[in-house]
């Protein structure tokens, strides 16, 4: 049976050996790695046509900075969408602020805006907007309640490194932008995030206020690089089909211990203080990885963008939900292709009988997390929406063959 696994990533064997390699057994002068940082930072902004920007230890740590460098009223309320990666709470709550959860659309990914504005108070300072799997909001009305009421935004576009509104890239619409650099993502550096800002005056604040710390413990970047080739492997023609997969169809209910291992945060908590290795400096040996992946960024991402309009235009089962692919005017990066139905345990298990691997929602429902029950949050599509989502193959090297197997499978569903 021909069998295709839910993810393929695109980070190379050499390009993990060697990044290895530089962890353990090269060294360099500080002018040098300082030179390799900001060439990797300002190679990866002048996509936007932004200043350099500043690679940090993980994107939260992104906007936890911001957030201090902003010149927010401390205490104030920071908005943020309900689907997101749940120590983004502990961020803006230690950063000194009050998270404040916001809906999404029904049968949609973006942040519902009648729900942000009817949370907006005189309290709230900043509001953070996450596009989901690539979807694009409708960037003119995110721009209109910034404008009204006098309320800066940040984007985190950590799923969305190419989309565009108008013509423009998502993350040049706001005060600044956060991108995550991990697992999966189209670059990734192990670990990782950027800041991006057309306001040189706040990055060159940021700069000066990050710790000085210059060593790092090596061990846990050796040992997530080990992940990633885990994951190759698994994932790999032969080991897939007669190994990894049919370890996970009994499992389909039960525990998916293929998602738990790739997820990193894999335990929700509230956080008295964040970890000190959360302010640990981006290294030289992850600068050297992501210019290696910004080489191949845009060929990548036209035949990810290709596989899944194709996707998009040929599934066609009454069965199946598949939200709108962007906001008027704009253009999806198709991160993930996410699909909607009743019951997602019964089409998962109808997939994988057809050699479909796929995935449910990894990222939290954070009004369902038991961590932050004080805060009363209320979020009644996101719920929904995590239930019943799932992500289907979608990346760049799908073969043909793999997509038609994939769109008759789902057409036949009943």
């Amino acid at each position: 049976m021909n069998t295709i696994p839910r993810i393929k990533l695109t980070i190379t064997f050499q390009e993990l050996f060697t990044f290895i390699w530089n962890m353990l057994f090269v060294q360099k002068g500080p002018a040098e790695q300082s030179q390799i940082i900001t060439s990797f930072e300002t190679t990866f902004s002048s996509r936007y046509e932004l200043p350099p920007g500043i690679a940090t230890c993980k994107a939260r740590m992104g906007l936890y900075h911001l957030l201090k460098n902003m010149n927010l009223p401390l205490g104030g309320e920071v908005l943020i969408s309900a689907l997101h990666v749940a120590d983004f709470i502990n961020v803006i709550h230690l950063a000194g602020f009050k998270p404040v959860v916001i809906d999404i659309e029904k049968n949609s990914y973006c942040m519902d805006f009648h729900d942000l504005e009817k949370k907006i108070t005189s309290k709230s300072v900043l509001f953070l907007i996450t596009h989901l799997a690539g979807y694009p909001h409708d960037m003119q009305k995110v721009l209109n309640i910034s404008n009204k009421y006098h309320l800066p935004f940040i984007e985190d576009c950590s799923q969305a490194i190419s989309s565009t509104f108008h013509g423009k890239p998502l993350g040049t619409f706001g005060s600044a932008s956060i991108f995550s650099l991990s697992l999966l993502k189209p670059i990734c550096t192990i670990n990782g995030g950027i800041i991006l800002s057309s306001n040189t005056a706040l990055l060159n604040k940021i700069r000066t206020s990050i710790s000085s710390q210059k060593k790092i413990d090596k061990i846990p970047y050796i040992t997530e690089a080990i992940k990633n080739i885990i994951l190759k492997l698994a994932v790999s023609p032969l080991l897939f089909t007669f190994i990894v997969f049919p370890l996970l169809r009994p499992l389909i209910y039960k525990d998916d211990f293929f998602a738990k291992f790739q997820k990193h945060n894999k335990l929700v908590i509230k956080r008295e203080r964040l970890p000190q290795h959360f302010f640990e400096p981006f290294t030289w040996q992850q600068a050297l990885l992501g210019l290696s992946q910004l080489k191949t960024l845009k060929e990548r991402e036209i035949r990810r963008y290709n596989n899944a309009t194709r996707l998009y235009s040929k599934i066609n089962n009454k069965l199946i939900h598949k939200p709108l692919p962007h906001a008027p005017q704009s253009n999806h990066s198709f991160w993930l292709f996410p699909i909607k139905t009743a019951n997602p345990a019964n089409l998962r298990n109808y997939l994988y009988k057809h050699g479909i691997d796929c995935s449910k929602m990894l990222l939290s429902c954070i009004p369902e997390e038991i961590a932050f029950t004080e805060y009363s949050f209320l979020a009644n599509h996101a719920k929904k929406t995590k239930d019943q989502t799932l992500f289907i193959p979608a990346y760049a090297d799908l073969k043909d063959k793999d997509i038609i197997h994939i769109i008759d499978t789902i057409n036949r569903y009943k």
